[in-house]
């Protein structure tokens, strides 16, 4: 496939958990991209996320996404 991902930008959750299902059912390499800077723990649910907001503090995002992945609950902090 041509296309490997998507991004959803609203700010209702609902609709992205619901992709997110489709997209673990039909297509789980398939990536549905966070673009709602109010839901940045949209990643504990299965969603990649682009955020605006990480671009001013890359390095802090940089350090929650290995905590994350560390299974670190500092996670949360930040």
């Amino acid at each position: 496939p041509q296309c490997i991902g998507a991004k959803h930008s609203s700010l209702q959750r609902q609709p992205e958990w619901e992709r997110l299902a489709l997209r673990d059912e039909v297509r789980p390499d398939f990536m549905v991209l966070t673009g709602n800077d109010l839901a940045i723990d949209m990643v504990m649910y299965g969603s990649d996320y682009l955020l605006g907001l990480s671009t001013f503090a890359p390095d802090r995002f940089a350090d929650r996404d290995r905590l994350w992945a560390d299974g670190d609950p500092a996670f949360h902090e930040l």
